[in-house]
């Protein structure tokens, strides 16, 4: 018997239930999403409810339904407003890596600010207004470059992967080096080093670093190396 296919969820995007253009007081789509981010970049995706949407609003939870049908709906919004923030300049041949430059440390800096960005992304499919602007931008800069085809997919994949987790290093970076988060564990890392010495040199060259620097510095390093990788490759 031939498996049943999936029924495909719906998007906000195609969900004509729903008015984009509903805007009466005291609620609009736009500050709706506006409060979810502000309250995911708080808590997470983990803490997010739309109950605590509706408090921070001061607005019963059921008048959220009349802007955004479901959770779901609204974690489509909230990701492709966060997408906007990554800004990509024109295309030309002669400024593809500054266009590349740009989009690698915009994509960055969006992932650091909002980290829980991470768990929408495959999640829900990147078709908001923003997204595709982001993408068809990139893919510009891309072609002027020279690129095409799979190579310019896979080109693509290796900026945006490095950049996402660029960001998400350098916003989780802080608490991992926190000495509460090896708090009651001395004895363990104290035998671990010693039969380790390589780890142990690598341990001591990052507690004697600023977090926030190396991670800066590594950042730099790893996108000079991907563009002149790429320089090299498009010759």
């Amino acid at each position: 018997m031939a498996r049943r296919s999936p029924t495909p969820r719906s998007s906000v995007w195609t969900d004509r239930r729903i008015s984009e253009h509903r805007t009466e007081e005291p609620l609009s789509r736009e500050r709706i999403v506006t409060a979810a981010v502000s309250l995911l970049d708080e808590g997470g995706l983990a803490q997010f409810s739309l109950r605590k949407l509706a408090d921070r609003l001061g607005q019963p939870v059921t008048s959220l339904y009349w802007h955004v049908v479901s959770r779901d709906g609204l974690l489509e919004l909230v990701a492709d407003e966060v997408m906007g923030e990554v800004e990509i300049p024109d295309a030309a041949p002669e400024t593809w890596r500054a266009g590349l430059d740009a989009y690698a440390r915009g994509l960055r800096e969006m992932v650091q600010r909002h980290p829980w960005t991470m768990q929408l992304m495959g999640a829900y499919p990147a078709v908001g207004p923003n997204a595709i602007e982001t993408s068809d931008r990139v893919i510009r800069v891309l072609r002027a470059a020279g690129f095409d085809g799979g190579r310019l997919v896979h080109v693509n994949s290796l900026i945006s992967s490095f950049a996402v987790g660029a960001g998400l290093l350098a916003a989780t970076q802080s608490k991992s080096a926190a000495p509460d988060s090896v708090a009651g564990m001395e004895s363990y890392l104290e035998q671990a080093l010693t039969r380790h010495p390589d780890f142990a040199w690598w341990m001591r060259l990052a507690q004697d670093s600023d977090p926030a620097q190396l991670s800066d510095d590594g950042f730099e390093f790893g996108l000079t190396t991907l563009l002149d990788s790429l320089e090299r490759l498009r010759g």
